[in-house]
């Protein structure tokens, strides 16, 4: 991918070579459509402009992926060793759902030089139908080269054809996972520090020695990026692997490795023992704090035990007060039945009395009734008895008002039986 914007600009002078060309054969009115070529000529100059706006556009989102995936690429292809190397193609294929490699291409070692052997038959193609086009000018001979521009074009492209944000994210994941399950930890670790060291380099166009440290989450500081996460830091990422100690790089690589191995494993011994530390001084912290647990646990049982004893008696004193209180009710209750009982019980005999007095007088006009003998007495006494009824009846009405109670509440027989006695 290094080399993408100077095989872009050779393109770009092969077409230029070939405008000259068709200009020549239209001024000299050689046979042949030369208008197509020069239509053809223009949509490859245009696809390539393309590409060169696409390369250079670093005002995207886009720009930081693109070029974080081609250092990956130059990082893996010159570091890790040719072995190593198609290990990785063959994790990266079984990562995906489809044989090919997609953007990983560039990591294929056999992939690569077929496409180099067929670049440079293609390139010297083109180089050929320029120079049978010198010896013998002829529209067969530039119509020949064109083509094998385009399928030149064509495969450069392939290797670089301006992939999105999101495929690049994806497949900086699985790059990610494939390196975790080829490398320990401090073989990620490097290759890493490795792609970041180039990556700011490049960024603020110093060399790698001479950069400052930089600052946490700087990468999410950059123009036009936004909040993203580099393939870098998931190679940093320990894991769970043990970090064994293997042949993975170049020899000057390797070097480096071997003393990052070490450095590491001192740390984690160091690390060890620190957690080791850290371990007894947290049993015993635990132990004191379980047993200052245990004593609060007691005192606050004892509390708790205090405080419900305390509840217990309070809770009797409230159930005999009110029982005293119902006892209190109960018998004001009794009292006010007794004393309505002896209320209705006088009202009664009243009324007994007064009824036998009516009774008395009722008996006395009847004697002196019946010793009337005259028809006209007898019609006076009939409209007597019936004055009498109504009396009676508006004395038993009077009788159940003063009772409290409607006549309804009685039945006729004691309606019948009460006029009967007054009458």
């Amino acid at each position: 991918m290094s080399a993408t914007k100077p095989a872009t600009r050779s393109v770009a002078k092969y077409i230029e070579v070939f405008y000259d060309a068709v200009m020549w054969g239209q001024m000299q009115k050689l046979p042949g459509d030369w208008n197509g070529l020069r239509r053809r000529l223009d949509v490859l100059l245009q696809r390539v402009r393309d590409g060169e706006r696409f390369e250079a556009n670093t005002h995207t989102p886009a720009w930081a992926h693109r070029l974080e995936h081609k250092i990956l690429i130059e990082v893996l292809r010159e570091t890790l060793l040719p072995s190593a190397l198609d290990h990785l193609v063959e994790v990266l294929r079984s990562l995906r759902a489809e044989p090919n490699l997609g953007l990983w291409v560039p990591l294929d070692r056999e992939t690569m030089e077929r496409h180099s052997v067929r670049q440079r038959l293609v390139d010297a193609a083109v180089l050929a139908a320029r120079k049978q086009h010198a010896r013998k000018p002829c529209h067969l001979r530039i119509l020949e080269g064109l083509r094998a521009l385009e399928d030149l074009h064509r495969m450069r492209m392939q290797l670089d054809p301006g992939f999105d944000v999101d495929l690049l994210v994806d497949e900086g994941e699985h790059l990610a996972e494939a390196l975790e399950a080829l490398l320990p930890p401090t073989a990620r670790r490097l290759l890493g520090g490795e792609v970041e060291a180039r990556f700011r380099a490049h960024v603020e166009g110093k060399a790698i020695d001479q950069l400052d440290p930089a600052r946490a989450l700087w990468h999410n500081h950059l123009d036009g990026v936004g909040v993203w996460r580099p393939v870098w830091i998931e190679l940093r990422a320990h894991g769970d692997r043990p970090d064994r100690l293997g042949t993975w790089f170049v020899p000057s690589v390797q070097a480096v490795y071997e003393r990052m191995h070490e450095q590491s494993e001192v740390e984690r011994v160091q690390k060890a023992a620190a957690e080791k530390h850290k371990q007894r001084a947290a049993a015993h912290k635990q132990r004191r704090r379980e047993r200052k647990e245990a004593d609060q646990a007691a005192q606050q049982n004892r509390l708790l035990k205090e405080m419900e004893e305390r509840k217990q008696e309070q809770e009797r004193e409230r159930q005999a007060e009110a029982e005293k209180e119902q006892h209190r009710i109960r018998k004001q209750r009794e009292e006010e039945e007794r004393r309505q009982r002896d209320e209705e019980r006088e009202r009664l005999d009243e009324g007994m009395k007064a009824e036998e007095e009516e009774a008395a007088a009722r008996r006395e006009r009847k004697r002196q009734c019946r010793s009337l003998s005259t028809r006209s007495e007898e019609r006076y006494w009939e409209r007597a008895g019936e004055l009498e009824r109504r009396w009676a009846e508006a004395e038993w009405e009077r009788r159940c008002k003063n009772r409290g109670l409607l006549p309804q509440d009685y039945s006729d027989e004691d309606r019948e039986r009460f006029i009967e006695q007054i009458s």
